[in-house]
């Protein structure tokens, strides 16, 4: 039975808290959990509809327009950005201080260039000048690519750091400036030439310092980074109950990750999936920090309303594939070591039986397949007594092969003698 009563909202700074309760329940944001894979897992999805009302009155910028929009734009000047066409970064930023215009602000741009070292090339500038200034770098792109470098020059005086780069980290230094969590500093935008899928090192440093990531010229773009059109996205996932050493439980995962402080994991038109497997101790509750430029909100998923489904039933099995998918897609994209993500994403791919670029989903039907790709027939599986009889007689086949060699030994001492 579904009790009665109103939905409880709980308000939070510019947004609010919201657990929805009573005869709302059925179309309520909640968790479904179950056992599959050896594992206890959890997976809920949270529609647009209830993130806007987490939000209470939706996004408001309170930044004061009349002071200037201090842009900070982090200019890739290494040697594999050499050949690169510019043109859509140049629109862009034009475009940002048009948009911006329009809002009644007026934007200041200093732009740093780097390869492993940065230096200023213009300092609190209009963006035509800016623009003009990197087109004189032309020809003067050298060098290889540390990443790190542009911690000494991020500041929280800009409204927002634009990083330019094609994300090649030949120095293995991105994920460092990722991890830069200092308290107020703006967040860094990664912007990439082409309409194709960012590369990971540029993902992982918008996503955990809580930016886009995107190309130079994604509709829309221009507004979102000077922030007249800010879009909806999860800041932090966080856990009631929860202490630090919980943390340490090998089996406990989330996706979105809830080690990291802060991100930037885009609201969908359908909403927002979170999903991950439970430890030896779970949390009362999963809370979904959102947010909306100056606004924000927390969604909470109590484990007392989630849905236990039915162990070894098809849908216990789809929220564990959920999990999957999630886990991938996030090492993918925002794990703070490459190696260790693709590491991460094969062994989650093996241990849920599904294929990815690093793994293969075999199809083994005959005793024959399963002999020549070295894998155990499952008990119950149709072919489980032919295989059976095959590694036998390949076990006898062993054992006389062993016994012939002493003898055939013993056969050519004879003959010596």
């Amino acid at each position: 039975s579904v009790p009665e009563g109103p939905i409880d909202v709980q308000p939070r700074g510019c947004g609010g808290d919201v657990v929805l309760r009573g005869e709302q329940r059925a179309k309520a944001p909640r968790l479904f959990l179950s056992e599959a894979h050896g594992m206890s897992h959890f997976c809920g999805h949270i529609q647009r509809t209830a993130i806007e009302s987490a939000l209470g009155q939706g996004w408001v910028n309170l930044e004061d327009t009349d002071a200037p929009l201090r842009v900070a734009v982090l200019w890739d000047s290494s040697r594999s950005r050499q050949d690169v066409d510019h043109d859509a970064s140049f629109s862009l930023l034009t475009n940002m201080a048009a948009s911006a215009a329009r809002a009644g602000r007026r934007m200041e741009v200093t732009v740093v260039v780097f390869d492993v070292t940065p230096r200023i090339l213009v300092e609190a500038s209009a963006a035509d000048v800016a623009v003009e200034a990197l087109r004189g770098l032309a020809g003067r792109y050298d060098g290889g690519t540390d990443f790190s470098c542009l911690e000494s020059v991020l500041s929280d005086k800009y409204a927002c750091h634009i990083l330019f780069s094609d994300g090649s980290d030949n120095l293995g230094m991105s994920r460092a400036l990722g991890l830069v969590e200092a308290a107020g500093l703006s967040r860094v935008h990664a912007v990439h030439a082409g309409s194709g899928q960012a590369p990971a090192a540029l993902a992982w440093i918008a996503h955990a310092t809580g930016g886009v990531c995107a190309p130079a010229g994604a509709p829309g773009l221009p507004g979102l980074l000077c922030g007249s059109e800010e879009g909806l996205r999860v800041a932090r996932v966080d856990l009631d109950g929860f202490g630090v050493e919980d943390l340490a439980d090998e089996a406990f995962d989330t996706v979105p990750d809830c080690r990291l402080n802060r991100m930037s994991w885009p609201v969908q038109c359908s909403g927002v999936r979170v999903s991950g497997t439970l430890g030896a101790r779970p949390p009362s509750s999963v809370g979904v920090a959102v947010a909306q430029g100056v606004s924000d909100g927390r969604v909470v998923l109590p484990l007392a309303d989630a849905v236990r489904l039915e162990t070894g039933s098809r849908a216990a099995a789809l929220v564990a594939l959920l999990h999957c998918e999630q886990r991938i897609a996030f090492d993918a994209m925002l794990s703070p070591h490459p190696a260790l993500s693709a590491r991460s994403a094969a062994a989650a791919a093996l241990r849920y039986g599904v294929a990815t670029p690093s793994t293969t989903l075999l199809m083994l039907h005959r005793a024959e397949q399963f002999l020549e790709h070295d894998v155990e027939c499952p008990p119950g599986h149709p072919a489980r007594a032919a295989w059976e009889e095959a590694i036998a007689a390949r076990r006898q086949e062993s054992a006389a092969k062993r016994r012939a060699v002493p003898l055939a030994k013993d056969l050519a001492g004879t003959q010596k003698l």
